[in-house]
């Protein structure tokens, strides 16, 4: 297609391109043989001004080379160009958001500096025992129960001691184990899991259960602030359901 021909040309293309993707793929002129051509993924990033410009270029061409049987129409090219004038405004608005999403998520890695060196409830079902001190762990319960029991095991599945907590509200909970078996002797330090059990009315209470780990550091991931964890790993900041 040459740019004598360039007054059959969809000025809509040029547009709705800009929507749909981050590369331009409306008309381009090739430097070499003057034609026009689509565009393709290949072809430079699609700007609002490089847009603009393009468009504006398009539109010179097409009225230095319109054909005096079949002008341009006025009106037409006048939508056209309330098109453009949109999308540029909405690329422009994008790139707002985007500066704005990145200063909240460094917002938030400063915010969750403060956790290092202490420790978080997020959801999980292990249990550390170290240093022969008493354990936290806790749980959210979906409704009230009537009877709420805690099995502490170890990886093999064995239970180890059975904490009773007897009849509970809704909401989140929290309780420590000490560490023992249920005949009193002392465990040895090492990772172990929990189970909840909880029931209201000899039915089933929903429970999701939180493992505590403690923080080491802090890093900025583009989907928000990251703590590492001593025994959880990676965990999402807007993941921590509680700070001891």
């Amino acid at each position: 297609m040459t740019v004598a021909s360039a007054s059959k040309m969809d000025w809509g293309s040029l547009v709705s391109a800009s929507k749909t993707s981050d590369k331009f793929t409306g008309w381009k002129s090739d430097p070499t043989t003057g034609q026009l051509r689509k565009a393709t993924a290949a072809d430079s990033e699609n700007t609002a001004d490089q847009l603009q410009n393009r468009f504006l270029k398009l539109l010179v061409a097409q009225l230095k080379n319109q054909d005096p049987n079949n002008p341009l129409n006025n009106a037409e090219v006048t939508s056209q160009m309330a098109q453009l004038s949109t999308v540029t405004g909405v690329q422009g608005l994008n790139d707002t958001f985007k500066s704005m999403a990145a200063m909240m998520n460094a917002s938030q890695t400063m915010q969750a500096a403060s956790l290092v060196g202490k420790e978080v409830m997020v959801s999980g079902n292990g249990v550390n025992l170290a240093g022969g001190q008493p354990a936290r762990l806790g749980c959210n319960l979906g409704g009230g129960a009537d009877m709420v029991l805690v099995d502490i095991k170890t990886k093999s599945g064995e239970v180890v001691d059975s904490i009773d907590m007897g009849r509970q509200s809704a909401g989140l909970k929290t309780m420590e184990w000490d560490g023992k078996r249920s005949d009193g002797t002392a465990l040895p330090d090492g990772e172990y899991t929990y189970a909840v059990t909880a029931m209201a009315a000899g039915k089933t209470v929903p429970v999701t259960p939180f493992a505590m780990a403690s923080v080491l550091s802090v890093a900025q991931d583009p989907n928000g602030a990251m703590l590492q964890t001593r025994t959880m790993g990676d965990v999402r900041f807007t993941d921590v359901k509680r700070v001891f």
